[in-house]
């Protein structure tokens, strides 16, 4: 078609605006004749008018193939209208092809400055369409910049793409070894079944060249390898070793036989695949051997070096792939490829154990299980038993796991032996250290089994190694025993530890007796320390007076000894008579921090106090004198306010005491209803005003059993927000009031004010949500739901919470549960993690997003699995237990939640 009919077409269809026949005659042109049709749509767009170009190209925008691009980008070149230029940008941002991006990139300096706005957008909305292709571009580009390419892939990670798993696999054959290292890790989380097979053959090609380079390494590191033989001596063995057909041994042998030492490294490099910081090695090397000179001793050292630096790197890259298979058999559920790995991996390779134990830990499956318990029972040496512990610590045992047993009483070294003590305590077969371990094993194997037993607070830990330390026969066990009953406080610990707090004994042994009998004597552990100081002379008693002053004053009040303040002739003598101004000083402030309203003598205190306040000692300067008036202000203070009425509740709390003190009436219920009239006017004015006074009257008696005026309320306070939205003072008007009513309704409105555009309204929610919060806090437990899908398990917690005096009620079923919640309210949830159909960590979600959760949560689990321990607390949960635990450890659970 010729271009003068071609325009004739289009402008008589423009004409009768039928833009479904121009649609249809544009779409069939290009169909039939595309190349023509652009070529014809390039000299007439120029010719037609404005509006109409638009419309055009409205309509090509939607065949949409990249051959229209370089259309586009003329016409927004060319336009001269500045409304239509930006229409046509927009226009251009419907292109779907990663190709957009440049040509319109490109013109960026050619466009005038006032379209520098919608320029930016559309580059924006292109690239945001196409980030992936952008991020594997980038990764492929950062080859050698080791933090760029890291923070590539960990944005790679973070917007995951379908794309990226094939993208990563390709990079483990074509890519840098940084590359590689980093696609391993981006494999490790997004990899999938399909990615499998190319890691295994990944693996087998890598083994095969890792023995086709240790060769050449042993032959070229020989100092004989080089006696009595010149240049062209080399081509053989090298030929040999990559094993070259005869044509390619041709070749490199006329290469060396005619100098052409670039195209022998280039040979030597493809043969071998070598690469990075060996390779520069091996071909400077060999540029130096083949020109005829005789390899130094340094030389051969050198290139020693590199090669053992490069075997360590690629057992590390290889043990990698193996961890990432295993961690993809888990997360897909996939076939077990051990024997696979087992096929592709020589058993001549030093570092196979340690590649199929990392196969194993990421599998996580019982038979991985089994075969690590094998390493542990028969290792080969020392590290592959040691990673057969560290792969242990992600696994859970349902039995006594007997060959971890047997390291801890025969391990090789101690850090082997605690690594296993660990394991073992973690998986709560700690009873077994006290119970089975501790009674057998020889004393100088005591110390570092009492180490493990206090780290991991063994239950009936404590009393056995009070009795130990009875029996101790060393000063360095006492030391330990001493040391580690700090994690067992009670009434055994005190007298088994106060005879070490006498003299005779060790500075040491003294120093951890004094340390030990304050942080975990039990109830009579100032006793001791008093009875102990009073054995000392004079001298001696004042340096450890001095000691405990310091101690104590660094306590806060809940950690000070029961009966601190019984004491009292012992705080009096000391401020009486010690000579030194410091140590004084030190006990004004130890009882300064203490709890005068528990003090049962305060009568006596204060006058001996005064006493001492008003004394004529020249010793005593003016500061201290006025330590001791505040001290003495203090506990009459605090004697008074044992017996006072309580502080005023918060503001969020102050409707219990409302309601409590102020009791309803028809007045209040009157002027209730007039404010919820004025709200409802049609005056912004009159709605201002009554939405400020019914903020400062309002009481929760007010609604209580009004349930349509509770409706009004709720109903004309949303209103509210969104007719003042961008006002700041009624915005915050509006979220005092709901915070008052605590609707849920409300509370969720004012939730959303945290995203406001108003950073005073996003402040003054945030802290009348977080007052929200802390009087829920401050509730007590008293309701219970308990949620597992093992019976015996909700039987025994139920029976146990039910004796402690909580009401609970149980459910075995997820979809049970959700019915239960939604009839009624619980102060606490105990929720199982792993549950069939509905998993602990949906369930949680699923009523949060209801509304229908508990105030708090508490979440058990016999999963070791610390990427689920992280999903978990990513949730805010108040704890995480782990089973089995003691049923007195979540009762202590509870109530800490109830304090905290």
């Amino acid at each position: 078609m010729h271009r003068d009919m071609f325009q004739e077409r289009i402008e008589e269809i423009l004409k009768t605006g039928n833009e479904k026949l121009l649609h249809s005659f544009l779409m069939r042109g290009l169909k039939t004749d595309r190349q023509q049709t652009i070529g014809l749509l390039n000299e007439v767009l120029p010719l037609i008018g404005g509006r109409n170009r638009l419309k055009v190209m409205e309509i090509l925008i939607d065949d949409g193939e990249k051959d229209l691009i370089p259309l586009f980008v003329r016409a927004i070149v060319h336009e001269k209208n500045m409304l239509f230029a930006k229409s046509l940008l927009f226009i251009y941002r419907n292109f779907s092809h990663y190709e957009a991006v440049f040509p319109l990139e490109s013109i960026e300096d050619r466009l005038v400055p006032e379209l520098g706005d919608a320029f930016k957008r559309v580059i924006g909305t292109l690239r945001a369409k196409h980030h992936h292709r952008f991020n594997m571009q980038a990764f492929r580009d950062r080859d050698d910049q080791p933090d760029l390419l890291r923070e590539t892939l960990d944005m790679m990670l973070k917007e995951p793409d379908p794309a990226y798993a094939g993208f990563l696999i390709d990079r483990l054959n074509d890519g840098t070894d940084l590359q590689v290292r980093e696609a391993l890790r981006g494999l490790d989380a997004l990899g999938d079944a399909d990615s499998v097979p190319t890691l295994l053959e990944f693996l087998a090609a890598r083994i095969e060249q890792k023995k086709l380079v240790d060769r050449l390494g042993r032959f070229l590191v020989r100092p004989e390898s080089h006696e009595e033989r010149g240049p062209a001596d080399y081509a053989q063995p090298l030929a040999d070793l990559v094993g070259w057909d005869d044509t390619d041994r041709e070749t490199f042998h006329a290469c060396i036989q005619q100098g052409k030492g670039e195209a022998v490294l280039s040979m030597v490099r493809g043969g071998f695949g070598l690469n990075g910081d060996l390779w520069m090695e091996v071909s400077v090397f060999l540029t130096n051997t083949l020109s005829g000179e005789k390899p130094q001793e340094s030389a051969l050292a050198s290139l020693n070096t590199a090669f053992a630096a490069w075997q360590g790197e690629q057992d590390r890259v290889l043990t990698k792939v193996c961890e990432v298979l295993g961690r993809i058999r888990f997360r897909c559920d996939g076939e077990d490829a051990t024997e696979r790995i087992e096929a592709a991996i020589p058993e001549s390779e030093s570092a196979r154990p340690v590649m199929l134990i990392a196969y194993l830990e990421g599998c996580r499956s019982a038979n991985a299980l089994k075969r690590l318990l094998a390493y542990v029972s028969f290792p080969p040496d020392e590290v592959v038993l040691r990673r057969a512990l560290e792969a242990l610590t992600a696994f859970s045992f349902e039995t006594l796991p007997l060959p971890l047993l047997d390291v801890v009483r025969t391990g090789p070294d101690a850090g082997i032996r605690e690594m296993a003590m660990d394991i073992l305590a973690r998986a709560g077969y700690g009873s077994v250290l006290v119970e089975d371990v501790l009674v057998g094993a020889p004393a100088e194997r005591l110390p570092e089994i009492a180490q493990a037993v206090a780290r991991h607070r063994v239950q009936g830990g404590g009393a056995r190694l009070a009795d130990l330390l009875e029996d101790a026969e060393s000063e360095s066990l006492a030391l330990v025993l001493i040391e580690s009953l700090r994690a067992f406080p009670g009434s055994r610990t005190g007298p088994a530890v106060k005879p070490f707090f006498q003299p005779g004994n060790p500075k040491a042994i003294r120093d951890a007796a004094l340390e030990t009998l304050l942080v975990a004597g039990g109830p009579e552990r100032l006793q001791y320390l008093l009875d102990g100081l009073n054995l000392f002379p004079t001298i001696k008693k004042d340096q450890l007076v001095r000691q405990v002053c310091e101690r104590l004053a660094t306590f806060n009040r809940e950690q000070f000894p029961p009966g601190l303040l019984e004491a009292m002739d012992f705080w009096l003598s000391l401020l009486q008579d010690a000579r030194d101004e410091q140590l004084r000083y030190l006990v004004l402030q130890v009882l300064q921090s203490a709890d005068w309203g528990q003090a049962r003598n305060k009568r006596m205190w204060v006058e001996s106090l005064r006493s001492l306040s008003e004394d004529d000692e020249p010793q005593r300067s003016s500061e201290e004198r006025r330590l001791l008036r505040v001290l003495i202000i203090k506990a009459e203070g605090d004697s008074r306010t044992a017996t006072a009425a309580p502080a005023e509740p918060p503001p969020v709390a102050e409707p219990a005491v409302e309601e409590a003190a102020r009791p309803e009436g028809p007045a209040s219920r009157r002027r209730l209803d007039y404010m919820l009239d004025q709200l409802e006017t049609s005056c912004h004015h009159q709605r201002a005003g009554a939405l400020r006074r019914l903020n400062l009257m309002y009481k929760p008696h007010l609604l209580k059993n009004q349930p349509h005026e509770e409706k009004r309320l709720v109903d004309n306070v949303l209103r509210l927000f969104e007719q003042n939205q961008g006002v700041t003072e009624l915005t915050r008007v509006c979220i005092s009031l709901a915070v008052k009513v605590g609707h849920p309704r409300l509370l969720e409105r004012v939730d959303t004010c945290l995203y406001d555009t108003d950073l005073g309204v996003v402040q003054f929610a945030d802290r009348a949500l977080a007052m929200v919060r802390k009087a829920e806090m401050a509730q007590s437990i008293q309701t219970i739901h308990l949620l597992d899908d093992t019976r015996l398990v909700t039987r025994t917690l139920s029976s146990l919470l039910t004796r402690s005096g909580f009401q609970v009620e149980i459910d075995n079923c997820p979809e049970d549960a959700l019915v239960r919640l939604e009839r009624g309210r619980f102060d606490l949830g105990i929720v199982d993690l792993i549950m069939p159909k509905l998993d602990g960590v949906s369930f949680i979600r699923e009523i949060r997003r209801r509304q229908l959760a508990p105030r708090r949560l508490v979440v058990i689990t016999s999963s070791r699995d610390e990427n689920l321990h992280r999903v978990v607390r990513g949730l805010d949960v108040d704890a995480l237990l782990l089973k089995p635990f003691p049923m007195a450890r979540l009762v202590d659970c509870i109530r800490g939640l109830e304090a905290s």
